[in-house]
């Protein structure tokens, strides 16, 4: 779908307990060649058309399993994701958004904390009739249930006709699905 890198900011566990309110919080992003962290990663159609854009953010904790107490295996527990699909000059099509815990918030904790939508920027708002005021679109919190990347993923390919890297496309989004 993309030749963009993936960079994270580490690996390490989690300590127990932990040191502070957003303990071992990890990042994962997408780097497009020749961009940023953070920077959407333009992405090819079928049709060899440009015309869309990707973004992914996804915060994450690596703690200790559960499955024995002295295994030393670990874990890796998504705490937050912002998947963003956008035109290529930055227009919004669908942002997907999962922040229960917000560490630019003087408690840390965000007032919307249910993974949710926010539907384009530039849907017009809706006309409700005659004495009910219009209901605006635009920074409403549309509840979704959990949004996994591979799901993400599987929309991009199959709903925009955005060209897969990889012939075994859905087979990787299986196994990513099954290791959970």
């Amino acid at each position: 779908m993309t030749d963009s890198h993936v960079f994270h900011t580490g690996y390490a566990p989690t300590p127990d307990p932990p040191p502070s309110a957003f303990p071992g919080a990890q990042t994962l992003t997408l780097v497009p060649r020749g961009g940023a962290a953070g920077d959407p990663a333009s992405l090819r159609t079928l049709h060899r058309q440009r015309g869309i854009a990707f973004s992914v953010a996804m915060r994450y904790r690596v703690v200790r399993s559960s499955v024995g107490t002295n295994d030393g295996l670990f874990a890796v527990l998504l705490s937050s994701y912002a998947y963003q699909v956008l035109t290529n000059d930055g227009a919004e099509i669908l942002v997907f958004h999962w922040h229960p815990e917000d560490p630019w918030r003087p408690n840390g904790k965000s007032e919307v904390r249910f993974p949710h939508l926010h539907p384009p920027q530039a849907l017009p708002t809706i006309d409700l009739g005659p004495g009910f005021p219009p209901v605006a679109m635009r920074g409403m919190h549309i509840p979704t249930g959990s949004i996994e990347i591979e799901d993400v993923v599987e929309l991009l390919i199959r709903e925009f006709d955005i060209a897969p890297l990889r012939e075994d496309w859905r087979a990787v989004l299986a196994m990513g699905r099954r290791g959970r």
